[in-house]
């Protein structure tokens, strides 16, 4: 049966060894030395103004000019949105008032309805068209009376 040992206990001779090891110098070492002549080439590069690394960025540097091109055409579509929407949305709407179920007032059944007894839609229609109208005269008297609010502001 093999003995059993512990770490703590182990003080023998094979424990220390005399006989020296040989330790090299390191990575961090050779970075270092490598990145002193690529330090002081890079520092001598950026003094200089007209170096070939800062005229081939120069050669391909035009993107600005493409890039305000581009600002500028969205900048007149977004302009020529807005004046579009404006325009479509201040024009006067039509005169019918739209319903969403006209045929409401036809649904009821035909049978035991005796004749002449029907409604007659001619005066509904008429209120409908002047709560539509009166509306819509609310409606550009209130735009009427901002844009004389915004005009005494300017002025």
């Amino acid at each position: 049966m093999a003995r059993r040992r512990f770490a703590s206990t182990e003080h023998g001779e094979a424990a220390h060894s005399s006989v020296p090891k040989n330790e090299s110098i390191g990575k961090p070492f050779y970075i270092a030395l490598t990145l002193l002549p690529l330090t002081f080439l890079v520092y001598k590069l950026s003094i200089d103004q007209e170096n070939p690394v800062t005229k081939l960025i120069r050669k391909y540097s035009d993107y600005r000019d493409r890039w305000t091109e581009r600002n500028a055409l969205h900048t007149r579509m977004t302009e020529q949105a807005a004046f579009d929407r404006n325009l479509f949305q201040s024009s006067p709407g039509g005169k019918v008032v739209e319903l969403r179920f006209p045929e409401i007032f036809n649904t009821g059944a035909p049978w035991n309805v005796s004749a002449g007894h029907q409604a007659n839609l001619g005066e509904l229609i008429a209120h409908y068209e002047k709560q539509n109208r009166d509306e819509e005269a609310r409606k550009v008297a209130a735009l009427e009376s901002r844009e004389g609010a915004a005009r005494e502001g300017k002025t």
